[in-house]
């Protein structure tokens, strides 16, 4: 199953729905992603419920079930204990940690509008006003996901501007946007996230 969900995630562009997501409600449990990702969360997920059929058919057969019922409660304290050992761990170091102000500005700009050539420069201005428009203590300012209208890469006019905002706020920005590397026939497109800050301009 989870070689299935492996391959279809990075052999085929369909890497949504995972079974693994389904933890997302569970904080605790969900920490072991930190291990192998959301794969390692679906694997837990199939073992729970392989264990769980078998301790129900075996039951219902009159069969030992000790087996499948052991396993279930070793992997699930297992995976609970690396949880609050985790969330512990993280909570210790933000007590001791610096705190810093974190703004996310929405456009609401409707996608169908987005890379229309009559309002790309409109969009931009969106986001740099309501930028401009935050209280000077704050640290990081994110913009959502493929939120600039154009690829920053070939706009030295925009990265100007922004790094400009990133100045006069002394804050750096944390931006969704589209890239691409290569040309011609072999240019591969990203989704991609870009760190802005005056002194270095974009570090991906």
């Amino acid at each position: 199953w989870v070689m299935t969900e492996w391959l279809r995630s990075n052999i085929f562009p369909f890497a949504w729905n995972l079974i693994g997501y389904s933890f997302y409600p569970y904080q605790t449990l969900l920490q072991v992603s930190d291990i192998a990702s959301v794969y390692l969360l679906s694997f837990i997920f199939v073992f729970y419920s392989v264990a769980l059929s078998l301790f129900y058919k075996r039951g219902t057969a009159g069969q030992c079930v000790l087996p499948a019922f052991f396993s279930f409660v070793f992997v699930f304290l297992l995976v609970w204990s690396y949880g609050v050992y985790k969330i512990n761990l993280v909570e210790n170091e933000q007590v001791s940690s610096k705190r810093i102000s974190i703004a996310a500005v929405q456009g609401n700009v409707n996608q169908s509008d987005k890379w229309k050539g009559d309002v790309k420069e409109k969009i931009f201005d969106i986001y740099t006003g309501l930028s401009y428009g935050l209280p000077d203590s704050t640290d990081l300012i994110v913009w959502p996901e493929s939120s600039l209208p154009f690829y920053l890469q070939d706009n030295e006019l925009a990265l100007h501007q922004l790094r400009q905002i990133s100045f006069e706020k002394q804050a750096d920005l944390l931006i969704g946007a589209d890239s691409y590397v290569g040309e011609n026939e072999n240019i591969k497109y990203f989704n991609s996230l870009l760190m802005i800050n005056s002194a270095q301009g974009v570090v991906r």
